[in-house]
């Protein structure tokens, strides 16, 4: 019996009636199920080839902009998920380091009050400190470099403390988190100035003898800004669901919350 003659009328009603309750079995009840499945599995692969055939051939017909887009879209994906990956080693490292010290709760990250008066974390210090932990790594690093880097320590301290490091916050720039204490660093250091060099050694000096936890994490967080470019670090905390795109949106202040960046680096990082 060959399929026309399995998948007849009679034979369609036969078996609808059987699967009704109305009729018992018919013989070829089974020959025509399963040859109507088999037809149709064939028709379904037909129609995937034949759409798949329609998407290669307008990916053919695409206009080389629209080829660009679309290698431009792929390429920050992947970037994406670079810099994703670059901020989770760096935020568990920080995170194994701040464990360790805040599991001492009865030792002061300070050493006493009165030191805490007398030295104050600002953001233009921990920039400081940052370039100079590169130096004794033999390592470089812009301003840009130390902008971002101290906005990474920044987030992750008040993430995982609750606590904001400094009384600055961060301004949303026209291209990422800016501190704008940082303005007074200047940006490049002419012939060596000793003036600069002694500044940025006494700022590390001081945060390493009054704030262990710091020092570490600045020392840390040399490690990032080092292995991705300043671009490739911004990115990351630029997106449109970021804190930075918030504080831009707004018609005025462009501050950006403090309670938006600790969720913006919870949600990012892991905490045990």
């Amino acid at each position: 019996m060959n399929t026309e003659e399995i998948l007849s009328k009679d034979t369609a009603l036969q078996v609808i009636d059987w699967l009704n309750g109305k009729k018992e079995k018919p013989e070829n009840a089974e020959k025509f199920i399963n040859s109507l499945y088999y037809l149709f599995i064939a028709k379904k692969q037909d129609e995937n080839t034949h759409k798949r055939k329609e998407r290669q051939q307008k990916r053919k017909m695409m206009s080389l902009s629209e080829l660009l887009k679309e290698n431009r879209e792929l390429e920050q994906k992947r970037l994406q998920e670079s810099n994703n990956s670059e901020l989770l080693k760096h935020s568990q490292r920080m995170t194994e380091t701040i464990n360790t010290y805040l599991s001492q709760r009865n030792t002061n990250i300070i050493s006493t009050e009165e030191d805490q008066e007398e030295y104050e974390i600002t953001a233009d210090k921990i920039a400081r400190a940052l370039r100079q932990a590169a130096k004794e790594q033999n390592k470089n690093i812009s301003w840009s470099q130390m902008n971002i880097g101290t906005y990474l320590i920044y987030g992750i301290w008040l993430a995982k403390k609750d606590e904001s490091l400094t009384k600055e916050q961060p301004t949303a720039g026209k291209y990422g988190p800016i501190f704008t204490s940082l303005y007074k660093i200047p940006k490049k250091i002419i012939n060596n100035e000793k003036k600069e060099n002694e500044e940025d050694r006494k700022n590390l000096e001081q945060i390493k003898n009054r704030n262990r936890l710091l020092y570490v994490l600045i020392v840390d967080t040399i490690t990032t800004l080092t292995s991705k470019t300043t671009k490739q670090l911004t990115t990351e905390h630029t997106t449109k669901d970021s804190p930075w795109k918030k504080a831009q949106d707004q018609e005025s202040d462009k501050k950006m919350k403090i309670k938006e960046i600790k969720e913006w680096f919870r949600k990012k990082t892991i905490f045990p």
